[in-house]
């Protein structure tokens, strides 16, 4: 149907080892509260995998996320992200508006649009990441945000490797 698959509002979630293959609607959208996803399989071919708001805080650990609109969308939230793959994306890989979390592990690859679009003051940190194969931007930085890129390898995008809007910092 046209409603995610899971949906958390200030709720405390932790999903371990699930397959969720929405193929209408999102996957997962926590709006506040906190969300904890380990060892799990998303899918969301017309919509975003995972979305998560209004300051929640968010965890994710060995997951994958394929097959969607755009892989994970973090909008004013914060937490962590490590040794995740999201591929075969339409869009953006992940897309980071205001959000501080931590990206350490990735690998982001076959995106329709940019690997990782941080804005909106956005201040992540993306530690031994892997970003390649993506229509757009390996990283693209705008509306006065800033980000920490440590030891990445971005290869293999039609767009820049890393592009920096005004106003921004890295």
């Amino acid at each position: 149907g046209p409603q995610p698959v899971l949906t958390g509002v200030g709720a405390d979630l932790e999903l371990r080892m699930l397959t969720l293959d929405a193929p209408d609607a999102g996957g997962v959208h926590c709006s506040g509260g906190r969300l904890t996803v380990t060892d799990c399989e998303i899918r969301a071919r017309r919509a975003r995998a995972v979305t998560v708001s209004d300051r929640a805080t968010v965890t994710m650990t060995g997951c994958v996320i394929e097959g969607a609109a755009e892989g994970l969308v973090a909008d004013d939230c914060v937490g962590t992200m490590v040794g995740c793959e999201l591929h075969g994306l339409t869009g953006d890989g992940l897309v980071l508006l205001g959000a501080d979390l931590t990206v350490r592990d990735c690998t982001v690859r076959d995106c329709g649009g940019r690997g990782v679009y941080v804005y909106q003051g956005a201040r992540p940190t993306i530690e031994t990441c892997e970003i390649w194969q993506t229509r757009g931007d390996g990283v693209t930085v705008a509306h006065g945000s800033a980000v920490t890129l440590r030891r990445c390898w971005i290869h293999d995008c039609l767009g820049h490797g890393v592009a920096f809007g005004p106003r921004c910092a890295g």
